[in-house]
Order: structure tokens, then C-alpha cells, then sequence
């Protein structure tokens, strides 16, 4: 049996929070769904919430822990939907998102719909908005929840890249634009579906995650040179990415190399002189600035 939507949520140790991201799909008023929870080797509850509770629409599997990349795309292998979203666990869909979804895509025949990213405090405040935006050549990258793309378009272009753990999505979308898996014609942005993360401060997700974004940094780079042969922002911000968290990780060497590159294509930005000469001579001070 083949449905509409396809929900994918990768689950690794998330017991305490998956529950309110499937409750805010079981609450949306539209029932042509089904919802794929993909359990990445957790060692908490998780299975024991989801034992002897599969239904038609509510898929529960357990695989070796691979990664979240690896976790989505086994969620693609098994869904039937027309079209996935994929939503993490501590994130929750906006209210209506599944209806508005469906009815633009029905009237459109869009391969791609790209909605908002709200960030709101535990009070309830939203504290920021991201609004989806496209060009006549191009779109913008979106976070998992935020996006609906069409399940074959997904599985042709081979999914998720599984060597990556951080900047995954910027790797998904640009491999659509690139090798022109969907074109910007065959996108449709909306204001009214999107989904809703808890605001976390930003300087500390970044430490948190240090070692994630210097590895995949490092793996895009490499990945992508054609790319950013010809985009300077682009490898600008890939590059201060692997400085700052190269810094995190107190490998000084790592910086500065990161800086040497960037310097031999940037050498008369003002910006990238200072952060090299910061990193070279004050690499501890350089350190607790962006740490």
C-alpha cells in the first residue's frame, strides 16, 4: 500500500524527545501518511517504546549504529510515499504542515517544496524564522523537516552522502543543483508548512559538535573543488568553518593551514589577514574567542 508522505525520523538515543515529533504528525489533519522511525543503535528506550507497535502507517526498525546519513537513507529504502520529509527527532512538524504540503504539491507536480524554520525557547517564544528563498538558477539549502522532495528524484540522485555527520544537507541540495537532479522551476517555496526546532546558542552547538564539522569540512572541500573553484563565498566558509573548528578541537596546526589555504585565494580580504595573523601568532587567545 502506497500513501502520499513518507515521514523519516533517524533515531539515536532519542526516547525522550521522539515522542512529541510523531505526535505532531498524528496530530495534523491529513491521515495519507505513514511514518518510518529508523533506530540508529540506540542503547536507550528507544526500542522499548516502539515494541509490538507497528502499524500500517507507523514503521519501527533497529540497524548497527551508521550514522544519521545512513539511518535516512535505509527510511527511503522502505517507504512507500510519493514523497518523504525527513524529520530529526528533536525537531516537530507546524501545524497543518502535511494538508498545505499536499494540496501545493497536487496543484504543481513540484520535485521539491521548501518551507520554514522556526527556532523557538522552551517557553514557547520563537527567538527566529528562516524563510525558504530561490533564484532563477538556484535555491536555498534547507534542514530536515523543512523540505518535502519527491522519493524517486531522492533514490536516483543516491541519497545522503553516509560520509558525512555535519553539513549533509548542503552536500543533498547542492548535489541537486550541480548535476541538475531537480531545477529551480521544479521548486516551490511556502510559507505555510515548516518545521519547528528548539533554540540552542549557537557558540555552544558549535563546540559540541567540533570534531563533526572539521572532519565533514574537510570531506566537502575535497568533494566539492569544482565547486568552489568557482565560488570564493562558498570556500570562504568552509574554510573559516575548519579553522574555527580546528580551534575547538586546540589543533592550532590545523588552523593554520586552513588559513594558508584560504589566504592563497583570499589575500586581499582585510577579514582573512587578520583571523590568519590571530592564528599563527595568538592561537590560545584565537582558541577562547571562538570557543
Amino acid at each position: 500500500m502506497s500513501v502520499f508522505f513518507s515521514i523519516i525520523l533517524p533515531s539515536y538515543n532519542g526516547a525522550e524527545v521522539i515522542l512529541r515529533a510523531i505526535g505532531s504528525i498524528q496530530r495534523q489533519d491529513f491521515e495519507d501518511y505513514e511514518i518510518a522511525v529508523i533506530d540508529d543503535g540506540s542503547s536507550d528506550d528507544t526500542g522499548k517504546l516502539f515494541a509490538e507497535k507497528e502499524t500500517d502507517r507507523l514503521i519501527y526498525r533497529y540497524q548497527k549504529n551508521q550514522g544519521v546519513c545512513a539511518a535516512r537513507n535505509a527510511g527511503a529504502a522502505i517507504a512507500t510515499g510519493k514523497y518523504l520529509i525527513f524529520l530529526d527527532t528533536d525537531d516537530w512538524l507546524s501545524e497543518h504542515f502535511l494538508i498545505r504540503s499536499y494540496e501545493q504539491l497536487r496543484a504543481t507536480g513540484a520535485l521539491l517544496q521548501l518551507g520554514y524554520i522556526v527556532f523557538q525557547e522552551a517557553a514557547g517564544n520563537e527567538v527566529k524564522r528562516v524563510l525558504p528563498a530561490k533564484s532563477s538558477s538556484s535555491f536555498s539549502h534547507s534542514l530536515p523537516g523543512a523540505f518535502v522532495i519527491e522519493a524517486e528524484t531522492f533514490k536516483r540522485m543516491g541519497g545522503y552522502d553516509v560520509n558525512l555527520s555535519y553539513s549533509e544537507n548542503s552536500d543533498l541540495f547542492l548535489r541537486m543543483i550541480q548535476e541538475q537532479w531537480i531545477k529551480p522551476e521544479q521548486v516551490i517555496l511556502s510559507d505555510q508548512i515548516g518545521v519547528i526546532k528548539d533554540w540552542v546558542d549557537e557558540r555552544e552547538r558549535s563546540v559540541k559538535y567540533a570534531r563533526k564539522k572539521y572532519d565533514s569540512a574537510s570531506y566537502f572541500l575535497e568533494k566539492h573543488t569544482t565547486f568552489f573553484t568557482s565560488s570564493l563565498k562558498d570556500f570562504q566558509n568552509f574554510k573559516r568553518m575548519q579553522m574555527v573548528s580546528a580551534l575547538q578541537l586546540n589543533d592550532a596546526a590545523a588552523a593554520r593551514q586552513a588559513m594558508r589555504d584560504l589566504l592563497k585565494r583570499d589575500r586581499y580580504s582585510i577579514k582573512t589577514w587578520v583571523q590568519f595573523m590571530a592564528v599563527w601568532l595568538f592561537p590560545q587567545i584565537a582558541s577562547k574567542h571562538y570557543s
